[in-house]
């Protein structure tokens, strides 16, 4: 019998009462040689048993619920704090674990530096198991933070992955997919996506993560994409054939078609296929190989005449901008009168690749209850409720406006509402997204009041929305004092629809019914779409949102559009508010060769004359604007708009913290 200590072989011999200790040790007598088996038996089991985890005190534990709370609204800097003040109250492993929670708190508030300094001085080998991975992947996070794929990558090769959870493991394989994009290898990257999807149960987290798959793919070169995938049934492998389909024909084609039946038959149960993926790929196909000809549907005659030659305008000014050696062919047809589908049908049997129209929402409507739509088609106009495969809706929605107001008014801190809107259709419809919108935010609408349009005097509906009492006798020590005028003291904010020359007359009678300290929040409609100081002084301290080509002046090199600002003497005759139709045309025509950013991504976006543009559900194109606010009579920027997906499963403290930073 032998036991091994430390490289030193113990032996019991049975024709003896002595041990043998080899190699080369001092022969010693059996009861020393027990005496030191004791000790090492002894050592051994101190060293494998589990490390006792701090007791932690009543009022560590309440500090620990307080900065998860924190971080639950969105608070990461107050949590932080609190995880740091822990740190230095307990002993090592809890010192590290809590240092490990602060930089986590620091990461998600956007501060990398300081998360790096947090984690910097700690000690892996000091670190709890259940922080161990913990630690590399934060530290992984905050090198590809700093641009550093591959200092990420290195950490990232520490972490021992039978040893993460769930959550842990979505991260990882993350946070690979963006260090090899960002080290130039999209197809690693695309590998590590694909790994990513196959552990992630939310169906629509699954279609985002295909079109990030597709997206990088499509950097892949074609001949690389035949060489190197694997053979069916591998789902990387069906991906990359996928890619190697899409890329090597012309959409429309007959032989695309044969091609994808065959894929799908060596990939029956491949994740490109479920759910909204199959006509996403289609989609996407179209965006790989950018139009040659685009058709445009604008009425010629009738009640749409003006706003289409204003939409026909930027068109024209963005097309006139394209470099010759990439712009398309371009044709007009005239939608007044005719079926619009009708048209379409004959654009496309022209060779149209892409079609822009038509602009009224009967015709739009029309569209959608017509056939299949083999082309893509951008709508100029938007629809609730209203969806159809490859057509896209594009609009200068109100109700975009009427939202982002509300949440400008909610990220400045305010919650009770009250509304004034015109007596009309358009002024209840907008008086009812907006309390749905606020409501659905946290916010309190404590009134609605509509006025008449055509009457110059506001006074009543004003009254009645500040639930005005004028001065009235009040007995005081002498008997004869006299009352100040009251208004409600509820409420924080007025979100109010006007025209120019409504709000020009609204304002002032707010202001002399003692509500000048309310701040007001409007809709585009407040503004003519050019400066006019001597008449909108009024106006001062209205908040609203618009579009960028309008504050090109404040905006200067940010603004897209190939050098399409307002400032054309051709355009000085058309009424203000076409100026917006005009950037509508242009970002019209700019998106048939940038659909690829929307359809492709998640998070994809087109900067444009209308705002930042991107996809939501529903194929429709939702902008986000930027709010300025009236001072002497000019808007002057506040900052960028924000449109809070109330569905989200984000607290709405996490979603003031992503606003706050996205306008820094």
């Amino acid at each position: 019998m032998h036991i091994e200590i430390h490289g030193c072989r113990i032996e019991r011999l049975r024709s003896d009462h002595h041990c043998r200790c080899t190699p080369k040790f001092l022969c010693m007598t059996k009861r020393t040689c027990l005496v030191v088996l004791l000790i090492w038996c002894t050592v051994v089991l101190q060293a494998c048993a589990p490390r006792v985890k701090p007791t932690l005190s009543d009022d560590v534990h309440r500090e620990v619920a307080m900065a998860d709370r924190l971080m639950a609204k969105g608070d990461y800097r107050g949590a932080e704090e609190i995880y740091r003040r822990l740190a230095g109250k307990i002993r090592s492993p809890g010192k590290e674990h809590f240092l490990l929670l602060a930089a986590a708190a620091l990461l998600e508030s956007g501060d990398t530096a300081a998360a790096k300094e947090v984690t910097y001085p700690i000690d892996p080998r000091r670190l709890e198991s259940r922080d161990y991975e913990a630690y590399y992947l934060i530290t992984a996070q905050v090198a590809l933070n700093a641009g550093q794929p591959e200092q990420a990558m290195e950490w990232l090769n520490f972490i021992r992955t039978d040893q993460l959870g769930r959550d842990q493991l979505l991260r990882y394989y993350r946070l690979r997919a963006e260090a090899y994009a960002l080290l130039g290898n999209p197809l690693e990257a695309a590998r590590e996506r694909v790994l990513l999807g196959a552990r992630l149960r939310d169906a629509g987290k699954r279609e985002e993560n295909n079109s990030v798959i597709l997206e990088l793919l499509s950097k892949v070169p074609e001949e690389q994409l035949l060489a190197q995938q694997p053979p069916p049934p591998d789902t990387f492998g069906g991906w990359m054939a996928l890619m190697a389909i899409l890329k090597g024909h012309q959409p429309d084609s007959e032989a695309l078609d044969e091609q994808l039946e065959q894929w799908q038959s060596a990939f029956p149960h491949h994740p490109a296929m479920a759910g909204r993926m199959r006509s996403f790929v289609k989609k996407y196909h179209y965006s790989l190989h950018p139009p040659e000809f685009v058709a445009v549907l604008l009425p010629q005659s009738g009640p749409y005449t003006g706003a289409a030659e204003a939409v026909r305008e930027g068109i024209l000014a963005a097309y006139q901008r394209h470099p010759e050696n990439g712009r398309p062919g371009i044709q007009f047809y005239d939608s007044q009168g005719g079926n619009p589908f009708s048209l379409y049908r004959q654009a496309v049997a022209e060779g149209a690749k892409f079609v822009i129209g038509p602009l009224d929402k009967e015709n739009v409507r029309r569209f959608a209850s017509s056939g299949e739509l083999p082309v893509p088609v951008l709508a100029l106009n938007q629809l609730p409720d209203l969806q159809k495969e490859n057509l896209f809706q594009f609009g200068l929605n109100p109700v975009d406006e009427a939202r982002q107001a509300a949440s400008s008014a909610w990220f400045d801190g305010f919650h009770r509402a009250l509304i004034l809107v015109p007596a009309s259709s358009f002024g209840n419809r907008l008086a009812k997204e907006f309390s749905t919108y606020w409501r659905a935010l946290g916010g309190t609408v404590l009134d609605v009041q509509s006025y008449d349009p055509n009457n110059p005097d506001f006074s009543l509906p004003v009254q009645r929305l500040l639930k005005f009492q004028p001065q009235a006798p009040s007995p005081d020590e002498s008997g004869a004092a006299i009352s100040e005028p009251q208004i409600r003291a509820d409420a924080d904010f007025i979100f109010m629809v006007a025209s120019p020359r409504q709000g020009r007359l609204l304002r002032p009678q707010l202001v002399a019914f003692r509500a000048a300290h309310l701040p007001v929040y409007a809709t585009s409609l407040v503004y003519g779409g050019r400066p006019d100081p001597t008449d909108d002084v009024a106006l001062d301290g209205i908040i609203f949102c618009d579009i960028p080509f309008l504050f090109a002046d404040q905006l200067s090199a940010q603004l897209p559009g190939n050098g399409i600002t307002p400032a054309n003497p051709a355009w000085d005759e058309l009424p203000g508010p076409y100026l917006r139709l005009i950037a509508l045309g242009a970002d019209a025509y700019h998106l048939a060769f940038h659909m690829k950013d929307l359809i492709s991504r998640s998070d994809g976006t087109y900067s444009g004359l209308t705002g930042a543009l991107s996809l939501s559900a529903g194929d429709r194109i939702r902008r986000q604007l930027y709010c300025a606010q009236f001072n002497q009579g000019i808007p002057h920027i506040r900052g960028k708009g924000m449109q809070i997906e109330v569905d989200s499963n984000e607290s709405m403290g996490q979603q003031r913290t992503a606003h706050r930073r996205a306008r820094r």
